[in-house]
């Protein structure tokens, strides 16, 4: 809602109107509403999707028409995108639990072959080496809710046989539904363990305890498609790269001093 806000309001200033249509992830309803668009003649496409098809971009690559494809899993190359360096924010988050005492960090990372989630595994396996602390992964099947609360067997294990003190996780749903496990099972967080995340969806700054992660700029990405897509049709620029935006660690109560 952010990103299309910040691209909305963009828009506005530029005098473009806008034309918002949702597929809830149907592959099928992506390409019908590429058509009707492509039929409205539209100037441009900001692409917003949890997982794309291939076949969607090739679809997009064949019209003259610009595109920015927002994707929060994308893992295409050659993609006209608006990003922050996950890699550094995995390392700022790292680092700053590092701060906070911890010694022994768990990271719970995507089970999926994605560019940003292998950015951010890069990101605290640089993190670690930079501090010389071991490495210690395991998987998660997704990165959902449902996902995190799974996996806490799997980090209750890890705890005890490496005296485990904080968990990373790659996405902040999977750091909510751990919590939810730990509330299950009389585990307190940070008391017990220590979590983190990565996004700050709107959940995270109301649960409790209230969740440390890094504070992805939806709305600034959204702003920033906006403003790129007009650079394009103003100027006939042509998009060549990836624009990468800042982001900021969110400390809030689920990671505990130690020190």
């Amino acid at each position: 809602a952010q990103i299309v806000r910040g691209a909305e309001e963009i828009g506005r200033m530029y005098k473009y109107d806008i034309l918002l249509s949702s597929t809830y992830g149907d592959l099928e309803q992506e390409k019908k509403i590429i058509d009707f668009m492509f039929t409205k003649q539209v100037e441009g496409i900001i692409l917003i999707s949890e997982d794309i098809e291939p076949e969607v971009i090739f679809k997009l690559k064949d019209q003259t028409v610009p595109y920015i494809q927002l994707d929060k899993f994308w893992n295409i190359k050659d993609v006209h995108t608006v990003q922050i360096d996950y890699k550094e924010a995995m390392i700022n988050m790292i680092n700053h639990i590092y701060d906070l005492g911890h010694k022994k960090i768990l990271f719970v990372k995507e089970n999926q072959d994605t560019e940003i989630g292998q950015e951010k595994l890069k990101g605290y396996r640089q993190a670690c080496d930079d501090l010389k602390l071991e490495k210690i992964e395991i998987s998660s099947e997704g990165v959902s809710v449902k996902d995190g609360y799974e996996a806490g067997d799997k980090i209750f294990e890890m705890k005890d046989s490496k005296d485990i003190t904080c968990v990373s996780f790659s996405e902040d749903a999977q750091a909510i539904g751990f919590i939810n496990y730990c509330y299950d099972n009389n585990k307190k967080v940070p008391d017990d363990i220590s979590v983190s995340g990565f996004g700050d969806i709107p959940m995270t700054s109301i649960y409790r305890p209230t969740l440390t992660t890094v504070q992805e700029p939806y709305y600034d990405i959204g702003a920033v498609s906006m403003r790129t897509l007009v650079k394009v049709l103003k100027e006939n620029k042509i998009i060549n790269e990836k624009a990468i935006l800042g982001s900021q660690i969110m400390k809030r109560e689920s990671v505990k001093d130690i020190n």
